[in-house]
């Protein structure tokens, strides 16, 4: 009965467990075969039983088995009994696969069987070949990976730390893995506590810097930054970096994972981008020139205080302003009878000229360049808008001058060339030819001195100063050796001196004071063709720019109204009621020139009929600023 029961309870194992199970007897030859062992290798058990297990092994282990055998069976050290040997199976359709099989031996009716007990391990091969994988994957991401890795367990503890992070921070990995990472010093202090004042501001209650404050940062899905890293030899480094929370099964955190890496360069680069773009926004604002930038629709984008002061218009108006509408209000700015272009017709670099009537005459010239992206795409354009109107006017008193200066010089060159002319081709008694020669001298002597005075001017503008010696020195002497120049003898001339005993050493150039000095002395005499005194004093007052010393001199003569006085200094300009007196106009144009080059003023005072004074103020050399 029991045996019974037995054999019952021993047929529903073998038919019901999950395990391949094999029974072969001394020969190798199958004696059972059970269910999953036919699921496992595809034969059902009447294709095996009575054939050699053989069957169920792939090469080379087939052709060998039957050699195992006989040797286990004589020495009982083959290796074949055992629990737990990884070996190579093959199905019916010859694939193969691996299994775990377990040996046991038992003897029935005095002969010697062996049972085999079989487990497919495919399934889990081929987890541990793609856990396998997937870590040389990560190893290979870590060890090769341009940024820095680190991964902690929940405590904050450092597990992994590749080699871009030894890179980064100067640490190797053997000195921080298994070091808590906020103990290590990582982050900036400073920043570490300003963190967690933040996120202690956001909870309500105060948190540590550190793990429990990224825990946080996590948590709520934000954290994502630039902080400041501290190296090994203590030196800072900026990082972006970004944490993400590595989650057990429950979705619980059971670590972290960082990566960051080194953003000197873009740091730096953000800096000089914002030290350009200042520098502009400078240069834009200061810049006496206007500008008005366009996006590629044309629309207004900025438009710089210059441009604003220029054409009176308002930003506020302006912004967002369209093309069609920039042209309508230049165009409502701009003198009848000057058409204005409009913008888009204008070519990348083309220029034209605005002649504007309000907020006041002005004549701007136009440049416009487009800006474009890489592969040449549209960024919009900019517009730079200069005031000529000085050019302008200086051209036309350039022209003017010209005009003038030939009229000027064709006078005497007449005069000279037509009475030459009568000398040669006729003879004349000696009071005639007398007469005549004088003439001819007399218009020389004009032209050499206006083509001297001409050529002194061009010399001084030119120039610049460049060739006066300034310098401290005593005025009196300068006066006394031009008024000695001016006095030849026999001449009726007179100048009364009103000279002050005591004066300040002035900054000057004598030679080019002197000839400023001659230039006044001798328009004060031409100017008093009825006589008259001339009166030369010396004056001092304090000027803007400090202490100054004045040369004034009076003449009784024609004199000037005030229209001709503010015109003082023009050049080629003379009074109205100068009539007959020789002369260009060009003297106290040259003395106004040495003048300013000594960085002095001029001043003039006169009356029609009651002569004029004209005053040259000098800078004098202020004692209290002088060494002694």
């Amino acid at each position: 009965m029991l045996l019974a029961e037995s054999r019952t309870r021993y047929k529903a194992i073998f038919e019901t467990v999950v395990d391949g199970i094999i029974t072969i007897d001394e020969r190798g030859r199958i004696d059972a075969f059970n269910p999953a062992a036919e699921r496992i290798f595809g034969y059902t058990p009447g294709e095996v039983i009575g054939r050699n297990v053989s069957l169920l092994m792939p090469e080379p282990d087939r052709s060998a088995h039957d050699g195992y055998l006989a040797n286990y069976l004589r020495t009982g050290h083959a290796g074949m009994i055992g629990i737990g040997r990884e070996v190579t199976g093959r199905r019916k359709d010859g694939s193969t696969f691996p299994m775990d099989l377990a040996v046991a031996e038992e003897s029935i009716g005095g002969r010697r069987h062996f049972n085999g007990i079989v487990r497919d391990i495919s399934a889990r091969k081929a987890v541990e070949r793609r856990l396998q994988e997937t870590l040389s994957l990560q190893s290979a991401i870590l060890s090769s990976a341009s940024y820095g890795i680190i991964s902690t367990d929940a405590e904050g503890v450092i597990r992994a730390f590749n080699a871009a992070a030894e890179g980064i921070l100067g640490y190797r990995a053997g000195e921080v893995v298994g070091q808590q990472v906020p103990s290590l010093l990582f982050h900036d202090p400073d920043e570490l506590a300003a963190d967690a004042a933040a996120v202690s501001a956001e909870l309500g209650r105060p948190v540590a810097p550190g793990a429990e404050t990224f825990a946080q940062h996590i948590a709520t899905g934000a954290y994502e930054r630039e902080w400041t890293y501290i190296r090994k030899d203590g030196s800072r480094v900026p990082v972006r970096l970004s944490v993400s929370a590595l989650r057990d099964e429950s979705g619980s955190p059971a670590g972290f994972l960082g990566i960051f890496s080194d953003v000197s360069e873009q740091r730096r680069a953000r800096e000089q981008l914002q030290r350009f773009s200042s520098e502009m926004q400078a240069i834009f604002t200061l810049s006496p020139d206007g500008f008005v930038v366009q996006d590629e629709g044309g629309r207004l984008t900025y438009a710089n205080p210059a441009f604003l002061a220029l054409t009176g218009l308002a930003i506020d108006t302006l912004q967002g302003a369209s093309e069609d509408e920039l042209d309508r209000r230049l165009a409502a700015l701009c003198e009848p009878g000057h058409a204005l272009a409009p913008m888009a017709a204008m070519p990348d670099g083309a220029s034209d000229v605005l002649h504007l009537a309000r907020p006041r005459a002005a004549v701007l010239k136009r440049s416009v360049r487009r800006i474009q992206g890489e592969g040449g795409r549209p960024l919009g354009r900019v517009l730079y808008f200069r005031d000529i109107s000085s050019e302008m006017e200086l051209h036309r008193m350039k022209s003017e001058f010209l005009a003038t200066a030939a009229h000027e010089l064709r006078t005497p060159l007449a005069s000279i060339l037509g009475f030459s002319e009568l000398l040669m081709s006729q003879d004349y008694d000696a009071e005639t030819r007398r007469d005549l020669v004088e003439t001819i001298h007399r218009q020389s002597s004009n032209l050499v001195g206006l083509v001297n005075e001409l050529l002194d001017l061009a010399r001084i503008e030119v120039r610049a100063g460049k060739d006066f010696n300034i310098r401290a020195q005593a005025l009196l002497p300068i006066i006394d050796a031009t008024v000695r120049h001016l006095m030849v003898p026999g001449d009726p001339r007179k100048v009364t001196l009103r000279l002050a005993g005591s004066l300040p050493p002035v900054m000057v150039d004598a030679d080019k004071l002197e000839q400023a000095l001659l230039n006044l002395l001798a328009n004060a005499y031409k100017y008093s063709p009825d006589g008259g005194a001339i009166e030369l004093a010396t004056l001092t007052r304090q000027g803007a720019g400090g202490p100054q010393v004045g040369i004034a001199v009076t003449d009784h003569g024609i004199g000037m109204n005030a229209d001709a006085t503010a015109r003082i200094g023009e050049r080629f300009y003379r009074a109205d009621n100068a009539g007959d007196i020789p002369g260009a106009g060009l003297g106290l144009s040259l003395v106004k020139e040495i003048l300013e080059i000594h960085r002095g003023e001029l001043q003039v005072e006169s009356r029609p009929g009651e002569g004029a004074t004209v005053i040259l103020w000098l800078p004098a050399v202020d004692a209290s600023t002088t060494p002694a």
